[in-house]
C-alpha cells in the first residue's frame, strides 16, 4: 500500500513493535481470574466482549479498537484495562466484524448492539473510548453512552474515498457521509484527543470534529498531547501517571 495522508504505519517506523508489546501485555491481563472472556452479543464470531470488573466500580468504560475497520482484534488491547480498573471503572473490550466481510455501516450497527448489550447489564454510567477507527465507531454509537473519549480518530470519512484504505471498505460518497460523525455529532459530552506528532490529517480531523461538537453546543474537551504519535498515545493511555490518562480520568470521573 502506497503512503498517503492517512497512512499511520508509514509515519511510525517501529509501529510493529508497539503491537508486539501490546499483545504481550494484553495476554497477561487476560489471565485475570475475575475476567469474563468472549461473551457473545451477536451471531458473528467477532461479536464478543471481554469484561473486567473493578473492585468498587462507579462506571463502565467500553474500549473500541482501531485498524481502519479492517484489521486488529480486541484481544490485542486488553492492556488498556489495568489503569481503569484501579481507578474504579469496570472495563469491557468490544469486538466487531471487519471489512471487507462487513461494510462500515454494518460494523457501526454491530458496535451499537454491543454497547446496548453492555448497557443493559450495567448499573453504572457508560463511557465509550475509541482509538483511530474505533473513535469513529464510538462517536457513531455515542447516543447510547453518557460520555465519549475519542482518540486519534477519523470523524469525516470522505477524505478516505481516494486512498488505498478504501480498497477494502468500498465506500461511496453517500455512505462515507452517512458514516461520518463530523456531519452529525452525538449530543454527548466528549473528550477529543490526538498526538501532536500524528499525521497532519488526523490532527485536523480532531480539530474540526471538536469544532463541530462545539457548534452543536456539545460539551467538548480538546487535547493535543505533545510528543505523541498514533501508537505511543496508547502507551500513555495505559500509564496512570501520564498526562493522557490523567486527562481522561478527570473527564470520566468529574
Amino acid at each position: 500500500m502506497e503512503s498517503h495522508d492517512y497512512d499511520n504505519r508509514s509515519a511510525v517506523e517501529d509501529w510493529e513493535d508497539y503491537f508486539a508489546k501490546w499483545q504481550r501485555r494484553s495476554k497477561s491481563v487476560r489471565t485475570r481470574s475475575d475476567a469474563f472472556l468472549d461473551i457473545s452479543f451477536g451471531t458473528h464470531l467477532r461479536e464478543r466482549i471481554d469484561l473486567f470488573p473493578a473492585h468498587a466500580p462507579t462506571c463502565t468504560v467500553i474500549f473500541i479498537h482501531g485498524g481502519y475497520w479492517q484489521w486488529n482484534h480486541k484481544d490485542e488491547f486488553t492492556f488498556l484495562a489495568e489503569p481503569w480498573l484501579r481507578a474504579g471503572a469496570d472495563v469491557a473490550m468490544l469486538g466487531y466484524p471487519l471489512a471487507p466481510e462487513a461494510t462500515v455501516p454494518q460494523i457501526i450497527e454491530s458496535v451499537k448492539r454491543g454497547v446496548a448489550f453492555i448497557k443493559d447489564k450495567s448499573e453504572f454510567e457508560i463511557v465509550l473510548m475509541g482509538w483511530s477507527a474505533g473513535a469513529q465507531l464510538a462517536a457513531k454509537a455515542g447516543s447510547k453512552a453518557d460520555k465519549i473519549i475519542c482518540l486519534s480518530g477519523i470523524y469525516d470519512l470522505r477524505p478516505l474515498l481516494d486512498t488505498p484504505i478504501n480498497d477494502g471498505l468500498g465506500l461511496v460518497p453517500e455512505v462515507a457521509a452517512t458514516c461520518s460523525p463530523f456531519l452529525n455529532p452525538p449530543q454527548v459530552n466528549c473528550l477529543v484527543g490526538v498526538g501532536a506528532d500524528e499525521r497532519l490529517a488526523l490532527r485536523r480531523q480532531a480539530e474540526t470534529y471538536s469544532a463541530a461538537l462545539q457548534a452543536r453546543e456539545v460539551s467538548v474537551l480538546f487535547r493535543e498531547w505533545a510528543g505523541l504519535h498514533h501508537y505511543s498515545i496508547l502507551d500513555e493511555c495505559a500509564s496512570e501517571n501520564s498526562e493522557v490518562f490523567k486527562d481522561m480520568k478527570k473527564f470520566v470521573f468529574s
